[in-house]
C-alpha cells in the first residue's frame, strides 16, 4: 500500500493528529488516565460528517500510532 497523501503528525493540544486525504480521513492519539487512546474516523459520503470506524487503547503514543496506521491499512 502506498501513503501517498499523508501529512505528518501534528500537536493538536496535548494530542497528536495525522491526516490521509483521499478518502479524508483523521487519525487522533492522545493522552488518558490508562495510556494513549487512539481513533480511526473518516467522512461519511451520506452525511458529510465524520464517523468512528477504530479505536483503542495503548501503553505509548508509539503504539497508539503504530496501532492507528494498521487500522488505516486494514481498511485498505
Amino acid at each position: 500500500m502506498t501513503w501517498g497523501n499523508l501529512s505528518p503528525w501534528y500537536a493538536v493540544g496535548s494530542a497528536l493528529r495525522r491526516v490521509i486525504r483521499h478518502p479524508y480521513t483523521a487519525l487522533e492519539v492522545c493522552p488518558t488516565r490508562g495510556g494513549w487512546r487512539w481513533r480511526l474516523d473518516r467522512i461519511d459520503p451520506s452525511t458529510g460528517r465524520f464517523r468512528a470506524l477504530a479505536g483503542g487503547l495503548c501503553a505509548s503514543p508509539e503504539a497508539a500510532k503504530r496501532a492507528s496506521m494498521d487500522a488505516v491499512t486494514d481498511l485498505g
